[in-house]
């Protein structure tokens, strides 16, 4: 799938949205920590996952809407997508705010552990907060969830179009990454259609947090 055109603000908006969402979560910690309570309270996490679901399913729903218009050069399959689009995006962004809370418990259950054993600075103490409700790591879910929109619109409106191919191509974008493609994606780079998608049916990003691969249409000069 092409890139969209403003894809560089749609990654700044939605880490903006989620660094404030993030920071307010670890503000409310920082407060019960103050108040003399270590673990968080019991529904610290359930609103977590609620609040993080909420704010994903619908950036992956504007940019899956988004992603459609772009690919089909028009509106004319806005209702279509509209009902595809809404079960699709609040699915993946139950699934991926449930990974996400998992891992941010998991991250901070170690934290609690490594502080009552006295091993931690302020300073350590607060780079494993930042792990958890920083900015970078904001970001990270941000621009992942903006390419798994991207690419599943982009694919859907190519299905819709008649225009898939088994001969679409998946290629890396190791410039889109700081690490270049990873072991997964390495050996998919200008494979077929036919090939990848027998491992991986939505094509990028669903290898793996941080894919930054697209398909290229067969189509394409």
């Amino acid at each position: 799938n092409m890139e969209l055109p403003d894809r560089d603000e749609r990654d700044d908006e939605a880490g903006a949205i989620l660094a404030l969402l993030l920071e307010q979560f670890r503000t409310e910690l920082l407060r019960q920590w103050k108040n003399g309570r270590r673990e968080p309270e019991q529904d610290f996490w359930a609103k977590f996952e609620r609040d993080i679901g909420d704010q994903l399913g619908v950036l992956l729903f504007g940019v899956f809407l988004a992603s459609v218009r772009f690919h089909s050069g028009g509106s004319e399959l806005d209702q279509q997508a509209i009902d595809a689009g809404i079960p699709w995006s609040s699915e993946r962004a139950r699934t991926l705010a449930a990974l996400i809370t998992v891992t941010s418990r998991d991250w901070l259950t170690a934290l609690l552990e490594d502080i009552a054993s006295g091993q931690l600075s302020d300073a350590e103490i607060e780079k494993r907060l930042d792990r958890i409700f920083g900015i970078k790591r904001a970001g990270v879910i941000g621009g992942d969830a903006i390419t798994s929109g991207q690419t599943t619109g982009g694919d859907w409106a190519w299905r819709m179009m008649g225009t898939i191919s088994q001969d679409d191509i998946w290629s890396n974008r190791p410039e889109l990454s700081r690490t270049g493609p990873c072991p997964i994606c390495h050996s998919l780079n200008g494979t077929p259609r036919s090939h990848w998608q027998i491992l991986y049916p939505l094509g990028p990003p669903s290898p793996h947090v941080r894919c930054c691969c697209e398909i290229i249409p067969a189509s394409t000069p």
